[in-house]
């Protein structure tokens, strides 16, 4: 991960991140140190020698154990000062990646990785505030306790760094072979579930109809019983790695304890024949938490990994530098032999022209690539080959946000935000005023809708359009370009599910608005408000003569 996002982040931060791992390493030192001095101290007054000998152990254990109290303080206040920081690095970096690569560039799930991108955010985060930090601190508290202890009886140094290794690489590595494998079973046999779940609620009538319920329940319960024995595997190994923490430091204490015997018979101070054990327990304590915490950090480490994967995604479109300025009023959009090969050819010398007061309907079957098409006109995808203009303006000259500013996509499935109707129409244009909101839902065939809210335009939607039908997040689509006032409007199935007289007035007002309309379609009642009609047959658009009773 050296050249990766979170790493270049955290260099950006260098400074303070070493300031952070500074006071978490002065914890460490300072929660080994009272450990170690409070045995001095017991051990030494279990002697009855005068009092004033006792001042020095009864001193360090209170500087240690105030060292202690205000470190944690410094600790937390700088790592996550740092955490925070980085974080805020790597989400504006995220955004960058993320925004040309949607819609086009991820595929038809972009709004899951999204949502799975805004998860490792939170994941990664965790990672470096709970982790890393507390596990690269507590290393070197471990190290610097090893060299005391060899210091004080010279074998249990290198006992106690032999158990430092076995609890920092050794057993985490164990671990990983283990539950990486685990891990990946269980979110195999989940997502298989979540799939076979999403199947039945969908289409559960069907497979009643067709006798199929119960075998699709006895192969749900399957499913969950395989879930059932992965987690179970997976807390056996667990199991297995913490009892190997705990199994490290008794065999660390025991070997301690005799070196330090044998250091006694030969002459060490009594009072400092317990300092190395407690020493080691504490600083293998420390160090066994920070690993436990990385053995369970799989998912943490492969949402870093995720970013990586995601910041090496080809952009389907590379805005032109430098920017050139904006187009003025376009209202007329030509494409000529664009082509397009994504495994096999989608486009090949598609050719299309709209100009102002078409109201163009494109055909074509399912899969033939017409969504295809209509990402390449407006920008979020880039053409292999051919020409795309606006009025006289080439797209390759112009950036994508130039383009979308004249030509509109009201997507068969446009998203829905956790946020209000009103805010969520204005998306398209902020500064609009709730008249004019109002009067894109109407203009949209919402208005229904509208007055059966309870709380109007300040009535919450939910992420992944809830609360909203199919029909109705289509049209919700169909109001933000309405508010918008773009001269090009694209318009993906915008009446699929509506009703004979909803499509009506849908088409009707679509139809009778200043611009240039793109229609996509397969419905015949949608061709009565067309002027043109085309088709997308195999990877070219051809002009189709307007029939009687169109």
């Amino acid at each position: 991960m050296r050249g990766g996002l979170v790493a270049r982040a955290l260099r950006r931060e260098a400074r303070a991140a070493l300031g952070a791992l500074g006071a978490g390493l002065g914890v460490g030192l300072a929660t080994v140190g009272l450990s170690g001095t409070s045995a001095w101290l017991i051990v030494r007054a279990a002697q009855q020698p005068a009092v004033l000998s006792l001042t020095v152990p009864m001193g360090l254990v209170q500087l240690f154990a105030l060292a202690k109290a205000a470190g944690r303080y410094l600790e937390r206040t700088a790592t996550h000062g740092v955490v925070l920081t980085v974080m805020a690095h790597v989400r504006q970096r995220v955004a960058e990646i993320v925004e040309p690569l949607v819609p086009a560039g991820l595929g038809p799930r972009s709004a899951d990785v999204v949502d799975l991108a805004v998860r490792d955010v939170e994941a990664v985060e965790d990672l470096l505030a709970s982790v890393a930090g507390p596990l690269a601190a507590s290393a070197g508290a471990g190290a610097v306790t090893a060299l005391v202890c060899g210091l004080v009886v010279g074998p249990t140094g290198l006992v106690l760094l032999t158990a430092l290794v076995a609890d920092l690489a050794l057993w985490p590595l164990l671990a990983r072979h283990g539950l990486r494998r685990g891990d990946d079973e269980v979110d195999a046999r989940r997502a298989q579930v979540s799939r076979l779940a999403a199947d039945a609620a969908t289409g559960w009538e069907e497979f009643a109809m067709g006798g199929a319920d119960t075998a699709l329940a006895a192969r749900l319960a399957r499913l969950e019983s395989a879930v059932d024995v992965a987690e179970a595997r997976r807390r056996r190994w667990r199991a297995l790695v913490e009892g190997l923490f705990v199994a490290t430091a008794g065999a660390e204490s025991v070997a301690i304890l005799l070196a330090s015997a044998n250091a006694r018979s030969r002459g060490l101070n009594p009072a400092l024949v317990a300092v190395p054990v407690l020493l080691g327990l504490a600083a293998l304590d420390m160090v066994a938490t920070a690993a436990g915490a990385l053995v369970d950090s799989g998912p943490q480490r492969a949402a870093a990994r995720r970013f990586d994967v995601l910041a090496a995604t080809p952009w389907p479109i590379r805005d032109p530098a430098p920017r050139v300025p904006d187009v003025d009023d376009a209202s007329n959009l030509t494409a000529r032999e664009v082509r397009l090969v994504r495994g096999r050819p989608i486009l090949s010398d598609a050719a299309i022209s709209l100009r102002s007061g078409d109201v163009m309907v494109l055909e074509g079957r399912s899969g033939v690539g017409k969504t295809t098409l209509v990402h390449v006109l407006a920008k979020f995808l880039a053409p292999d080959a051919g020409t795309i203009s606006l009025d006289d303006h080439p797209y390759d000259a112009l950036a994508g946000d130039q383009v979308r500013r004249h030509v509109g996509l009201a997507e068969e499935s446009p998203y829905v935000f956790s946020a209000s109707v009103a805010a969520n129409v204005r998306v398209a244009r902020p500064d609009a005023t709730d008249d004019e909101v109002e009067r894109a839902l109407a203009n949209a065939a919402l208005t229904t809708w509208r007055e059966g809210l309870a709380e109007g335009l300040a009535t919450r939607l939910g992420g992944e359009c809830t609360g909203l039908s199919g029909g109705e997040q289509r049209r919700l689509g169909l109001a933000r370009e309405y508010l918008a006032r773009r001269r090009i409007v694209i318009a993906d199935e915008p009446t699929e599910g509506l009703d004979d007289d909803t499509a009506r007035r849908v088409l009707g007002h679509l139809a009778g608005i200043d611009a240039a309309v793109l229609l996509i379609s397969h419905r015949a009642r949608d061709l009565a408000v067309a002027t043109r009609r085309v088709e997308l047959v195999e990877g070219r658009v051809l002009e189709r003569v307007r029939e009687r009773g169109d």
